[in-house]
Protein backbone atom coordinates (compact mmCIF):
# COMPACT_ATOMS: atom_id res chain seq x y z
CA UNK A 1 0.00 0.00 0.00
CA UNK A 2 2.77 2.45 0.89
CA UNK A 3 4.76 1.88 -2.28
CA UNK A 4 1.67 1.93 -4.49
CA UNK A 5 0.54 5.22 -2.97
CA UNK A 6 4.03 6.65 -3.32
CA UNK A 7 4.19 5.61 -6.98
CA UNK A 8 0.79 7.12 -7.82
CA UNK A 9 1.70 10.34 -6.03
CA UNK A 10 5.14 10.53 -7.68
CA UNK A 11 3.67 9.99 -11.14
CA UNK A 12 1.24 12.84 -10.49
CA UNK A 13 4.18 15.11 -9.67
CA UNK A 14 6.81 14.12 -12.21
CA UNK A 15 5.01 11.96 -14.79
CA UNK A 16 5.71 8.40 -15.87
CA UNK A 17 9.21 9.04 -17.18
CA UNK A 18 9.97 11.13 -14.10
CA UNK A 19 8.92 8.20 -11.89
CA UNK A 20 11.34 5.91 -13.70
CA UNK A 21 14.01 8.57 -13.17
CA UNK A 22 13.16 8.72 -9.47
CA UNK A 23 13.56 4.95 -9.18
CA UNK A 24 16.89 4.92 -11.02
CA UNK A 25 18.10 7.93 -9.04
CA UNK A 26 17.20 6.45 -5.68
CA UNK A 27 19.87 3.74 -5.77
CA UNK A 28 17.48 1.00 -4.63
CA UNK A 29 19.11 -2.13 -3.38
CA UNK A 30 17.44 -5.34 -2.17
CA UNK A 31 19.72 -5.39 0.87
CA UNK A 32 18.11 -2.19 2.17
CA UNK A 33 15.23 -2.31 4.62
CA UNK A 34 11.81 -1.26 3.41
CA UNK A 35 12.14 1.99 5.41
CA UNK A 36 15.47 2.77 3.75
CA UNK A 37 14.03 2.10 0.30
CA UNK A 38 11.06 4.41 0.89
CA UNK A 39 13.37 7.09 2.26
CA UNK A 40 15.65 6.81 -0.80
CA UNK A 41 12.67 7.12 -3.15
CA UNK A 42 11.34 10.15 -1.27
CA UNK A 43 14.78 11.82 -1.40
CA UNK A 44 15.02 11.21 -5.15
CA UNK A 45 11.44 12.45 -5.66
CA UNK A 46 12.20 15.60 -3.67
CA UNK A 47 15.24 16.30 -5.87
CA UNK A 48 13.32 15.71 -9.09
CA UNK A 49 10.13 17.54 -8.10
CA UNK A 50 11.66 20.44 -6.16
CA UNK A 51 9.45 19.69 -3.15
CA UNK A 52 10.68 19.29 0.39
CA UNK A 53 10.77 15.73 1.73
CA UNK A 54 8.57 16.78 4.65
CA UNK A 55 5.87 17.93 2.20
CA UNK A 56 6.07 14.65 0.31
CA UNK A 57 5.61 12.66 3.53
CA UNK A 58 2.67 14.87 4.55
CA UNK A 59 1.04 14.44 1.15
CA UNK A 60 1.52 10.66 1.35
CA UNK A 61 -0.05 10.56 4.79
CA UNK A 62 -3.05 12.53 3.57
CA UNK A 63 -3.45 10.16 0.62
CA UNK A 64 -3.06 6.99 2.72
CA UNK A 65 -5.21 7.93 5.72
CA UNK A 66 -8.62 7.29 4.10
CA UNK A 67 -7.53 3.87 2.81
CA UNK A 68 -6.09 2.91 6.18
CA UNK A 69 -9.27 3.96 7.95
CA UNK A 70 -11.35 1.96 5.49
CA UNK A 71 -9.11 -1.08 5.80
CA UNK A 72 -9.36 -0.98 9.61
CA UNK A 73 -13.02 0.05 9.79
CA UNK A 74 -13.91 -2.94 11.99
CA UNK A 75 -11.52 -1.59 14.66
CA UNK A 76 -13.09 1.87 14.76
CA UNK A 77 -16.07 2.87 16.87
CA UNK A 78 -18.24 5.22 14.76
CA UNK A 79 -18.49 7.57 17.76
CA UNK A 80 -14.72 8.12 17.92
CA UNK A 81 -13.17 11.43 16.99
CA UNK A 82 -9.68 11.59 15.46
CA UNK A 83 -7.97 11.70 18.85
CA UNK A 84 -9.95 8.63 19.97
CA UNK A 85 -8.93 6.74 16.84
CA UNK A 86 -5.27 7.50 17.48
CA UNK A 87 -5.54 6.48 21.11
CA UNK A 88 -7.51 3.27 20.59
CA UNK A 89 -6.21 1.63 17.43
CA UNK A 90 -2.66 2.90 17.31
CA UNK A 91 -0.85 -0.28 18.30
CA UNK A 92 -3.03 -2.93 16.67
CA UNK A 93 -3.33 -1.14 13.33
CA UNK A 94 0.33 -0.17 13.40
CA UNK A 95 1.47 -3.72 14.10
CA UNK A 96 -0.76 -5.10 11.35
CA UNK A 97 0.58 -2.74 8.71
CA UNK A 98 4.13 -1.87 9.68
CA UNK A 99 5.89 -4.48 11.78
CA UNK A 100 5.11 -7.16 9.19
CA UNK A 101 7.69 -5.40 7.06
CA UNK A 102 10.58 -5.94 9.48
CA UNK A 103 9.59 -8.00 12.56
CA UNK A 104 13.24 -8.38 13.60
CA UNK A 105 13.47 -4.67 14.35
CA UNK A 106 10.14 -3.65 15.85
CA UNK A 107 9.17 -0.05 16.33
CA UNK A 108 7.77 1.67 19.38
CA UNK A 109 4.63 3.71 18.88
CA UNK A 110 3.11 5.15 22.05
CA UNK A 111 0.48 7.73 22.77
CA UNK A 112 -0.33 9.70 25.88
CA UNK A 113 -3.53 11.72 26.18
CA UNK A 114 -2.71 15.04 27.83
CA UNK A 115 -6.32 16.27 27.87
CA UNK A 116 -9.59 15.79 26.01
CA UNK A 117 -8.17 17.31 22.85
CA UNK A 118 -4.39 16.99 23.20
CA UNK A 119 -2.11 13.97 22.73
CA UNK A 120 1.59 13.23 22.62
CA UNK A 121 2.77 10.66 20.07
CA UNK A 122 6.10 8.91 20.60
CA UNK A 123 7.58 6.99 17.69
CA UNK A 124 10.98 5.36 17.82
CA UNK A 125 12.68 2.75 15.72
CA UNK A 126 16.07 1.06 15.66
CA UNK A 127 15.95 1.29 11.85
Amino acid sequence: MILGTLETYARSLVGDEGWLGVLSGSGLDEDRTFDDQIEAIVRALARRSGRFQRQIYQDLGARMAPALLEKNRDLIDPAWRTIDILENIRQSAYEMTYDQVDPERPTQFKIHRQSGDEIILIFSTPR
